[in-house]
């Protein structure tokens, strides 16, 4: 099993959604930490990481961060830096809204990043200590710059934590036995904060970042209790109950961790809507619960950059849907009345502009300007010019249950097709050879299409080169090498079936 030492809250995709270590309880902390401001403020800055990896060992030839954002689109996703051939440096320029705790991938393991606006943090490491086989002590990792001591601590106390996470509480069948267990690992957490911090000297910012931690990812997971994910035994419908009092948790300084915050936010929104209990409303119904949900949004929280951010989460959600865009038009030309935070509505004008804009040219497959780094996506598709095939691409990964739940569906699409121009193409963003080889026979793909395994490093390129930031995910390409769809709708749904007909029909 390949370490990290960061819990991730993403069981979607590739994915997913990375977070750093989980943490403990501030008012146990031996040391008082400097609290923020009570009017905590989001204003646009830059801060930068710069690095260097010594090439000891096999290396990966890109870095990747996972950097603040406020657009539903790019929660997911991770800014991506190839590191120079000649000497292992590399550099982010990173857009900052407040203090950020962020993580820094490298092969499959993270190491913590913290900064503030106006920094410039430097980082360096052997390629070695993250590879599978390393001793897990990261002793070669050094860094450099203002906030290099408490960057040292989250490290060292991601190496003395290891692993650690809430899924083990997922499966819970009620409410109460649920927040029982959360709350009893909640103070195992705690307990091992207090003893890491016994014997070392922390900088005093290290307590209130691992308070606010352990906060923010403990709520984030309440929902995968939840029958809507894998897993989750809770009806949906009993959502009010389980997030019943989340009012209170709230708090804009947890912008600090803003991914995860702003996911947890994401499940807030919809709350009233799986109470309401959709399943089953016609589409005009639904359409009324979901314009009644953004005023009930707006007079159940407090006032503040969360409740913004929440709404503005909610907003962007369902302006994604064509239908919504249409049906909710009203509600979209009157946001100012949702988010009173200037750098919220500009980042709501920020989404809605590729909307508004006139469609841009499609891209071909066979025509595309690639680095020397990313050529390997041309050979991907080389075997396919002027086959007078369509191509249904499926991007998807070994830990991905939404991908694993689809393959059925393209296994019996695949069969309604067969003797179309039309090839199926899976592509694994990463993993063991041995594990893939085993899930494409185990998942009836095998004989399906095309199966590719690409190394992460390679799955990490392709996701960053076509702007999408997880899986399941999929493509649609015509026989002329045109993008039909960059983002298409999945096996299972009727519309692919009817999509793929009529572009194979002469």
């Amino acid at each position: 099993m390949k370490k990290t030492f960061v819990f991730s809250i993403l069981g979607i995709a590739v994915c997913l959604l990375m977070a750093l270590p989980l943490f403990a309880k501030k008012t146990m902390a031996p040391v008082a930490a400097e609290q923020p401001a009570s009017a905590w403020k989001l204003e646009k800055s830059k801060a930068w990481v710069t690095g260097r990896v010594a090439l000891d060992s096999g290396y990966a030839k890109s870095v990747t961060l996972t950097p603040p954002t406020l657009s539903f689109d790019k929660m997911y996703r991770a800014d991506l830096a190839y590191l120079d051939e000649n000497d292992g440096t590399f550099a982010f320029e990173v857009n900052l809204f407040c203090p950020a705790a962020l993580a820094l991938r490298y092969h499959s393991t993270y190491i913590p990043i913290y900064l503030e606006p106006g920094d410039t943090l430097h980082v360096e490491f052997a390629s070695s200590d993250f590879m599978k086989n390393s001793d897990g002590k990261f002793s070669s990792v050094r860094y450099s710059g203002p906030n290099a001591a408490v960057n040292a601590d989250l490290l060292a106390f991601a190496v003395y934590r290891k692993n650690g996470g809430y899924g083990v509480y997922r499966n819970a069948k009620t409410v109460a036995s649920f927040k029982a267990g959360m709350d009893s690992l909640y103070s195992t957490y705690r307990d091992e904060l207090l003893a890491f911090a016994a014997g070392r000297k922390c900088d005093p910012r290290f307590f209130d970042l691992a308070d606010r931690q352990i906060s923010v990812i403990k709520d984030g997971n309440t929902w995968y209790a939840l029958d809507v994910v894998p897993n989750g035994l809770i009806p949906a419908k009993e959502a009010p109950v389980l997030f019943a009092g989340s009012e209170s948790s709230l708090d804009d300084r947890n912008f600090i961790y803003l991914q995860s915050y702003l996911y947890y936010l994401h499940q807030l929104a919809p709350v009233s809507i799986w109470g309401a209990d959709t399943v089953g409303m016609t589409d005009a119904e639904k359409i009324r619960v979901i314009r009644n949900h953004f005023d009930t949004l707006l007079s159940r929280y407090p006032a503040g950059l969360s409740r913004d951010a929440m709404l503005l989460i909610a907003l962007q959600r369902r302006y994604k849907n064509k239908e919504y865009r249409k049906a909710l038009s009203d509600v979209f030309a009157a946001t100012d009345r949702y988010l009173q935070s200037p750098v919220m509505r500009e980042a709501w004008a920020e989404f809605v502009a590729p909307y508004q804009a006139a469609a841009a040219p499609k891209r071909n497959v066979y025509k595309l300007e690639l680095r020397p780094t990313e050529q390997f996506i041309a050979e991907l598709f080389a075997p396919y010019r002027g086959s007078g095939k369509v191509l249904y691409v499926d991007l998807w990964g070994l830990g991905c249950g939404p991908c694993r739940e689809e393959m059925p569906y393209s296994v019996g699409l695949h069969k309604k097709l067969e003797g179309k121009p039309v090839e199926f193409v899976y592509i694994c963003l990463g993993g063991e050879q041995k594990f893939f080889e085993r899930d494409i026979v185990k998942l009836g793909i095998a004989g399906t299409g095309k199966n590719i395994l690409l190394s992460d490093d390679e799955g990490r390129i392709l996701m960053h080169y076509f702007g999408f930031s997880g899986t399941p995910h999929y493509w649609i390409i015509g026989e002329n090498g045109d993008f039909v769809s960059e983002s298409a709708t999945r096996p299972s749904d009727p519309k692919t079936y009817e999509t793929l007909r009529k572009l194979t029909e002469k």
